[in-house]
Parts: C-alpha cells; structure tokens; sequence
C-alpha cells in the first residue's frame, strides 16, 4: 500500500485564549493567512487556497525573533507579547514563489487582536522535486525498512514522477509499498504518477542486510527523484559533486549547474580517512566538469569536500578503491552532493540499539566532532516502546536549537509516522506523534520503532572553536520523559598548510610524507617532497684455488653523504654442482667421458678451465606420459586421436608422441549421445474469415542445450474464429467501455481472446469506431497493436514493448520450442524488462494477454 502521507499539519502549542473584555495584551494575538495569489492582486479572496506547512517569521518590538508554521488551511498564529512595531516574513518553499511583500512591518494595539495576510506569487510555472531517504538503524542479519520522502514544492504539477534509488551491495531487496522495477545492480525504479504541486507523499523498503559482514561497516544507501529538470530563470543551485574509483585513482567530477551565466572559484579538500591530504583553488566554469584524481593507498577511504562562494559546503565520500568504511570515515564529513534533486545516506551497522538514540551527521573527526563553517547538519532522533504489554499511542519530542543553528532553513526529512509540529521562541521546536498505536518490542521488534529526521544549516560563517550542542527529549505516552545521549559539533579553524623537502639514501625508511601538528582543535598540515639519494654499489666475484672464501664488504663514504658499498664474493674452484635431466626412454646424457641412459644419480670428477677440480652430480629422470581423455560427441561424429578416428561409446587407448619428443600413452572414454527424436510442437493460429484453413507442417532443425541437432515438426492450424462486430462512436479520443473493460481506440482495431469454455480455441471483437461523421472500412489491424522486442537476439536482458495496447496492466507467457510453459508474470504499463534467469540458450515464443485478450505473440532468441 502507497504510505501516503500529509506533510505535517501545525501543531499549536500556543492556545487561542477566549476574547474577554478584561483580557490582558499577553491574551491578544497576531494571525493571518498565507495563500496563493491566483488573482493577481496582492489581497485574500476566498476562492484562492492558503498554502500547508509554511514558516513565518516574526520580530517583535524588542528584536526577539519567533517562528510559526501554517496549517492545511494556510492559517498561522502568534501570541503577541507587547504592543510595538513587528515585522513579518514568509520563508518560501522554493525560488519559484514570489511573496508580494517581502516583510511586512505593522504595529499593534491594546485588546485587540491583529490580522496579517501574506499573498505569494508563482515567479515562474514549473514543478520542484525533493526526495529524502532514510533508515533509523541497520542490524546484520536483521529486516529493517528505509523511508522515502518526497514533495512537489514547485509551482506546477510534476507529470510522470519516478525515484530511482541505489542500494548498498550488502543489502537485499524484501519488498515495498510501492511497486518496484528492478534496474539491476541493486538499483530500483518507483513511479510515483502525477504528483501536484504542494504534494507530499511516503514509501517504504524493507531490506535484509547480510550476516557475514564486519561490524560498523558503513552502508550508503542514494534517491534520485525526476523530473530533475531546472526552469529558467534557475534556482541558486551552484554545483554538484560525484566520484567513483578508476585504474587505481580515486576520481571526483566537479560539475556547474546548468543555466548559469557565470563562474565561480571553489575551494577543495581531499581527505584521505580524516586528514586532509591537499587543498586546491580552482575556478568552475559554467556548464563544465572539472576531475579531480588522487592516486589512492591501499587500506585507505578517500573524500573531496568543496565550499562553494556562498558559503555552502558539500561533499563526496569514496570507500571501495580497494577497502570498504569500518570506521565511520564517511560519516565524519557531509555526503550533501549539491544536486537539489537526490539523497545520499550513509549509516554503519550496529551490533544492537538503544529504546531512544539521537544521531547526526556528519558525525565530525577527532573527539571534538570538529566541522566546517556553514556545513549543514542532518538529525535523527528515534525511539521504541520497550515496555511489556504496554501500547504506546501519542509519543511528543521536544529540541532547543542551538544558537549557532539557523531555525530558517529547517527542513524536516522522512519520518516513520504522521507527525506535526511547531517552531517557536528562539529555536524551540516541538514534535508531536498522535495515535500511532506503537506494540512493545516483543510483539513486533521492527513495527515497535519509530524516528524523525530534519536538516538544518549553521548561522552564516560562525566563529571557529564555536560550540554546538543539541539536546532533545522524548516522551512516550504515559512513560517517565526520557532524554537522549547529547550530540556535539565545534567550528574547525581553517587548516593552515606549508611545504618542505626531505633526503634521505637508498635503503633508508621511508618517512610519513604528511605531518599533522594540532594546536588545539585544528590541523596545521606539512606536505613533504621526498628525495632518495642512490648509493653506489660493485659487486666483485672471484675464483681461487686455495686460501680464504667468502663474502667480504667493504663502505666508502661518498660526497654526497650516502655510503658507497664494494661487495667481493671468493669461492674455491673446487666445487660441487647438482644437474637434473629429464629424458625420454632410450636417449642418453654426457658427462664428461661416461655416457648415461638410464634412471639414477651419477657423481664424476671433472678438471675445470682455471685448473681446480669440480664434482658433477648428475640426476636422471626417464620421461613416461600418460593422458587421458574423457569426450561427449552428438550421433554421426566422431573424434580423433592421433591418427585414429572413434564415433563409437568406449574406451580407447592409443600411442603418441608428445610435445617434447617421448611416447605418451593416450587413454580416451568416448559417449556418443543418440540420435535425437523427432518432436512435434502444435500451434493454433486464429484467422478471420479469408483464411487460410487448415494445417501445415514444417520442419525445423535445431540445437539442443549439449550441441546436437533436434527435429522439430511444426504443425500450424489455422482455425477460423467467431467474430463479433461492433460499431462504437467515440469522442475524439477514442475512449468508451466494453464488457467492464475501458478501452482506447484510435482507429479500427481487431483484438483477439481465448475462450477455455468455448470448443474454438479463440474468438475476437472487431471495433468499428465511428468519427466525424465517416465509419472506417479497414479491415486489418494496420495501425493496431505493435510489438517491439530490443536487442533480439540477446543474451542477458531484453526490453518488450507493447505499442498502441488499450490495456494497463499486461501478462507475459513464454513457451520453448516444444510449447512447454516456462514463466508467466504480470507488469504494470507497456514495457517490460526480461531478463535471461533460468532460460538457457534457444528459442522460445511469448504470448502478451490482458484479462483474457491476447494483446500480441512474438519470438524471442537467446544467445
């Protein structure tokens, strides 16, 4: 089932006090509507619809700032504190809305209530895709779900929506909510339809991850939601970021947005784990790709993080060059890719999990979670009942914002329930889950959990070594409030960076080429050019009758500070040499003046060139190969060994000579398969009433799965089919009902049914569609049904498409060449993806049914 769900509705924890003729200022409010301006005055008329789940702004008289949100009517409210100057702001949704006043300043009155409307405008007609996807835990071994958020926050209706999401190779799909086309490669398609603007909606996934993986190995799970086209004029989308491992480098690709006029300087990091190897001040021109490659070292994860001129900072992390994160070295740093229209997370398994945890990231390096200026941050906060037979039904969170945070720019992520909220006071945000009817852990450990996720940016360019701590606590039904582990970040400094040169001989340990100072929070980071002098090395080797024999080293000391080194090696001239010979029977070996032919070992004394004896001991082997050979041939061929031909089942033993001049003995077991049988495979083909009648046989030689040819008698029977003709006038589309069944013609179109019950094997309707005054006389299906198969032949995957099909939902059956039913599944639409799965290589024939009407026939080759 598709786990729609309304983007959260306001939860008002301010209450509308009763008007009284005695109430205080406290008592009074400040409230209004936030609508879509649909007629272009700048002014609410009734007709025009207020817009859900908007922030608005106010700064009250003492320059204190409060925030509230609008309900599913549009509606907001604030309690008005003292009589002054406020001014009021709507934050918009997207860059394609327009409010008609930016602030509206305005002043209050004592008892009296005070009305502010704020019109917004669509800058420019177009739909605005998000997605967010999410899993609050990852156990080995265990179920669990991932969540997919996604909305139209655009001006217009997205048409033909669809999310593609890639998951970890350690993960196995269970199922969905919402149907999945598997893409291969673990990646999954789910098309969402039309999806309005203002929509909202939520999906689940429920993976299985693998057993037999290392503990805290990290999981990156990516969305990606289309339409993911920009409108001119375009958003403030800067550049996006991607990387993969490539011929032993670890490459990143840089891109600028499109539809961007101007370039703009970048500052980038690349991390190796958690120290920053080099940074790079580039310029990013307009529309390009700039790569960046770093050779990687082995055991090694590796990161680019890139600050854009506003101040954004995003991030790419790399893990499989040839090690995969159990460590947590992506987690540290923000996988935010500057695409506006995809989702990364990443999360490492766990052992096993607390009843209430809050999670952030990145996570930041170091124990001072250290982080980058203006470097969002993603928080999870999720809980479980854990109480015995105890049903939890209302579940509120309650999370001061620190004041490093912007409460702005909040944006809330995918969640496991319907939720509302609030945002008040300076950074109070309230949470509330209403009727969720949460079981205990030991009825259903997965439906037992819940969680929330919402990113939110820092204050523009916070000062370094600043503090930002977040603190939330939960509450579930009746239970004791329970407070969460705390979760920290500090400002890093800016990394200062130098260069040197080290020296150093041959042979010497090879220094670490980056040195990391910390003073206190921050790294000073300098990169060293190594320098390896050569020393230089003779090696003397000398023969002597008698006296001393060994290895004798002797330094010098060269200019260039490295040792030279003479090594002289003195051996005896009598010496002991071993030989081994391996010869075919028959041949013999020299040495010296004994001739040898047969297996053993053999000692001669021999005079040497410089007049010192030599001992040869001499081993022989007699070379005897022995072969065999274990063949499968089809009836009617043979096989050859040597000279000699075999087409008979047995055991065959032959004479040779191999390859290096000796007689090898050959021993070959031969099956010779039989003849194949002839095999006869029926067919019925309906016709209309011109034929042809009757049946025909052809025969058809094939390859069976082992090789050998198979007869096949093809016995085709025309057979004449009852006809029902009917004339339907239709409108200009073509559209009208039969039989329960809508059907879309656009011309006069034959469509063929099977009948079980009727004693012909098919029947068919012909529509005769009356438009604009003339009925058609075509009598074939010229501009019908179509049916494309691509690439065929194929050998892993192909794509069928059924062209012109009144129908939505299609059956596919595949038979093989003895008419034999191999699978039959069902698909939604007009495309489907076959792939090979248990089907060997041959012919097969598929039929494409809808309820009980052949759609279309074709056949299919594998390769």
């Amino acid at each position: 089932m598709h786990l729609k769900r309304v983007i959260p509705i306001v939860f008002y924890f301010l209450f509308l006090l009763c008007h009284n003729a005695n109430a205080q200022n406290t008592n009074k409010v400040i409230f209004g509507k936030v609508f879509i301006d649909s007629i272009p005055n700048c002014t609410f008329d009734p007709s025009e619809k207020g817009l859900n789940t908007w922030k608005v702004r106010l700064i009250r008289p003492n320059n204190d700032t409060v925030f509230a949100t609008t309900n599913s009517t549009g509606d907001y409210q604030f309690s008005k504190s003292i009589n002054g100057i406020y001014a009021l702001e709507v934050l918009t949704e997207s860059h394609y809305w327009l409010p008609c006043d930016p602030i509206k300043s305005f002043a209050t009155s004592q008892n009296i209530d005070t009305q502010v409307n704020m019109a917004i405008k669509k800058a420019i007609n177009c739909p605005k895709m998000e997605v967010n996807i999410l899993a609050p835990t990852l156990i080995k071994g265990q179920e669990g779900n991932y969540f997919v958020s996604y909305c139209n926050k655009g001006t217009a209706d997205a048409n033909n929506a669809y999310i593609d999401v890639r998951f970890d190779a350690f993960m196995t799909i269970i199922s969905s909510s919402l149907a999945a086309q598997n893409l291969g490669s673990n990646r999954f398609r789910f098309q969402l339809g039309t999806v309005k603007t203002g929509d909202c909606a939520t999906f689940s996934v429920k993976i299985k991850l693998q057993n037999n993986i290392s503990t805290g190995l990290s999981h990156c799970v990516e969305a990606h939601i289309y339409p993911d086209n920009l409108c001119s004029p375009a958003p403030n989308f800067l550049a996006s970021i991607d990387g993969n491992c490539n011929s032993g480098q670890a490459e990143f690709s840089l891109q600028r947005a499109a539809n961007q006029s101007n370039n703009i300087v970048t500052k980038i990091k690349i991390i190796e784990d958690d120290a920053v190897l080099k940074t790079i001040n580039d310029t990013l021109k307009n529309n390009n790709i700039k790569n960046i490659q770093v050779p990687f070292q082995l055991g090694h994860v590796y990161t680019a993080q890139i600050t854009l001129p506003n101040g954004d900072v995003i991030g790419k992390g790399i893990q499989k060059c040839d090690i995969l994160d159990t460590k947590g070295y992506l987690l540290q740093f923000t996988q935010e890719d500057g695409n506006p229209f995809t989702h990364s997370v990443c999360r490492q398994n766990e052992g096993s999990i607390k009843s209430i945890e809050k999670t952030v990231v990145p996570t930041g390096r170091k124990t001072q979670h250290l982080i980058a200026q203006n470097e969002a941050l993603e928080y999870v906060i999720r809980f479980q009942n854990v109480v015995l037979g105890d049903t939890v039904k209302n579940v509120s969170i309650s999370d001061t914002l620190d004041k490093a945070l912007d409460p702005s720019s909040l944006v809330f992520g995918s969640a496991s329930h319907l939720y509302s909220w609030s945002l008040s006071g300076k950074g109070e945000l309230m949470i509330q889950f209403n009727n969720i009817a949460l079981p205990d852990s030991s009825k259903n450990k997965l439906t037992s959990q819940g969680f929330i996720s919402y990113k939110i940016k820092q204050k523009k360019d916070v000062s370094a070594f600043t503090l930002i701590q977040n603190k939330s606590s939960v509450k579930l039904g009746n239970q004791v409030k329970k407070v969460s582990n705390t979760v920290f970040h500090t400002i890093e400094k800016n990394i200062k960076t130098s260069t040197g040169t080290i020296t150093i001989c041959e042979g010497e340990p090879t220094p670490s080429l980056i040195k990391t100072f910390s003073f206190p929070t921050y790294d000073s980071i300098i990169t060293y050019t190594l320098v390896v002098l050569p020393k230089k090395k003779t090696d003397i080797a000398q023969i002597v009758c008698q006296g001393a024999t060994g290895i004798f080293v002797t330094i010098f000391n060269a200019k260039n500070g490295c040792d030279s080194i003479v090594t002289k090696t003195v051996t005896l001239g009598t010496k002991k040499t071993m030989q081994n010979f391996s010869i075919c029977k028959g041949d013999s070996i020299v040495i010296g003046k004994n001739v040898y032919k047969s297996k053993g070992i053999y000692t001669d004394m021999l005079k040497s060139s410089n007049g010192c004896d030599s001992t040869v001991v001499t081993n022989i082997n007699i070379l005897v190969i022995e072969v065999m050979l274990k063949k499968t041939i089809c009836f009617g061929e043979s096989y050859n060994v040597g000279s000699k031909k075999f087409n008979q089942s047995g055991v065959f033993k032959c004479d040779l000579k191999s390859a290096n001049g000796c007689d090898s003995t050959v021993t070959l077991y031969l099956n010779v398969l039989p003849l194949p049988k002839e095999d006869t495979l029926k067919q019925i083909k309906c016709v209309d009433n011109k034929g042809p009648f009757g049946t025909f046989y052809a025969k058809d030689i094939l390859k069976t799965i082992n090789g050998c040819d198979s007869i096949v008698i093809q016995a085709l029977t025309y057979t004449k089919s009852d006809t029902l003709k009917l004339n339907v006038t239709a409108d200009t589309k073509g559209e009208f009902s039969y039989d329960g069944i809508k059907f879309v013609i656009k011309k006069d179109t034959i469509i063929y049914f099977e009948d079980i019950k009727n004693p012909k094997p098919c029947s068919y309707i012909k529509f005769n569609v009356k438009k604009f005054g003339a009925t058609s006389t075509i009598d074939k299906n010229t501009d019908g049904i179509l049916l494309e198969i691509a690439p065929n032949p194929f050998e892993q995957s192909t794509k069928i498409q059924v062209k012109n099909s009144p129908f939505n939902e299609h059956e596919i059956s595949i038979y093989d060449e003895l008419g034999r039913l191999r699978r039959k599944e069902k698909f939604l639409g007009t495309e489907f993806i076959l792939e090979q799965k248990e089907l060997e290589k041959g012919i097969f024939w598929i039929k494409i049914m809808s309820n009980k009407w052949v759609v279309a026939e074709g056949k299919i080759v594998i390769l």
